[in-house]
């Protein structure tokens, strides 16, 4: 299937419930139709590439505090706002744990069950533009809201049908649809924005057809600044959410060939593209003067490119390196500040790492400095990679 290039937006004026739509909807068709759009080419093969050694001006690292009321168990996603560091454990432990900028512990909220301000199950998280934790919880179909203290500060009951969620602000959420949802309202749609608790947009594309888009959940939108990027599964474009309007932002092509350019009907077509072809899929992340992609191969290695805003070129990204602490950048969980990016590692990598690390680089400061300590129950570290101003004078001939 090749990705419709028309982008429909309902505008609507619907009252939710607690699960159910009322009202009849007032259907406006806009053509979203990508005036405007920013080419991002990938030439996998021969397109330029940098060394991460050379376009890399600093390298942090935060070892979260580890106690015995706050072990983080698996993390699924990170969130970093207003020097605050926050972990979701959604299948585990059911738990946020918020740490500042120096690691130290500084809450959890576990109010799992079935009380007022509990939840049955973690679907998604999200920071509010105000600073509040959003815990959306599918079985209950609302949205918890939490200071980041762990303090309960108020209940939000939401539709049925909707995954991720991402604030445009603090009454504007964007839902990312799931597609096997019930909820006759939404089908055909990826996405739908609510303000104050009504629909205003519904945003379709034909690939909700496919019963595939969701088989692999990467995180689909993010955050920079005040801005609300989504990336849909299965689809080229990278858009930007605002209160008012979606627009096409960047369109990804692959070269010399793309997956997305075949058509596919069925999850077997698609299937056998992926044995033969790269595609991108959504996992990016937008920093001040860059773009951070990575893209699928066949043999599903992940690739990392670098777009830079100001040359309007994708970098490719050598796999060698000589700093040992760059085999930690692969691809970053959350954006820490303008050209700053974070990934979260577990401390059992880290700590199984550190004897490779010693064998081939030999001790440093600040290699001592990460390892000194740490045991393999630890919480995870936080890695802060920061990049130069201008990587073009970097190329590697």
């Amino acid at each position: 299937m090749i990705i419709n290039k028309t982008i429909s937006a309902i505008y609507t004026c619907i009252s939710l419930g607690i699960a159910t739509l009322f009202n009849s909807c007032i259907n406006k068709s806009i053509d979203a139709d990508l005036i405007g759009v920013e080419t991002i080419t990938i030439d996998y093969e021969n397109g330029p590439m940098v060394c991460f050694d050379s376009i890399i001006s600093d390298i942090r690292f935060i070892k979260l505090e580890t106690k015995e009321n706050n072990l983080v168990g698996n993390v699924d996603k990170m969130l970093i706002h207003d020097d605050k560091i926050i972990v979701v454990d959604r299948y585990n432990s059911k738990s946020i744990h918020v740490f500042n900028e120096m690691g130290k512990h500084i809450s959890r909220i576990s109010n799992v069950g079935n009380g007022p301000h509990e939840y049955l199950t973690i679907t998604d998280v999200d920071i509010t533009p105000s600073g509040l934790i959003a815990i959306k919880d599918n079985y209950k179909d609302v949205i918890l809201y939490f200071n980041t203290n762990g303090t309960f500060e108020k209940k939000e009951e939401i539709m049925e049908g909707g995954l991720d969620i991402a604030f445009i602000d603090d009454h504007i959420i964007a839902h990312e649809i799931f597609q096997g949802s019930f909820n006759k309202h939404l089908k055909g749609s990826s996405l739908c924005i609510t303000e104050n608790n009504k629909i205003k947009t519904l945003f379709g594309n034909d690939v909700g057809v496919i019963d595939k888009m969701n088989r692999k959940r990467l995180l689909t939108m993010f955050h920079y600044n005040d801005t609300v990027y989504y990336s849909p599964s299965w689809e080229k474009y990278i858009y930007k959410l605002t209160s008012n309007d979606i627009k096409a932002k960047y369109k990804i092509e692959l070269k010399p060939e793309d997956l997305l350019d075949h058509k596919f009907k069925t999850t077997e077509e698609l299937d056998e593209l992926e044995k033969s072809y790269n595609f991108f899929n959504g996992s990016f992340i937008e920093l001040k003067d860059y773009t951070w992609l990575n893209y699928f191969t066949p043999n599903r290695k992940e690739p990392p490119v670098i777009y830079s805003h100001k040359e309007k070129i994708a970098y490719r990204i050598s796999p060698d390196f000589s700093n040992p602490l760059l085999n930690y950048l692969q691809k970053p969980t959350a954006l820490y500040n303008d050209n700053t990016v974070a990934e979260i590692v577990s401390a059992l990598r880290v700590y199984t790492n550190q004897f490779t690390i010693n064998s081939i680089s030999g001790h440093s400061e600040i290699t001592d400095s990460l390892h000194n300590g740490l045991t393999l129950d630890d919480n995870p570290v936080v890695f802060l990679f920061t990049f130069k101003d201008d990587i073009s004078k970097y190329v590697i001939e």
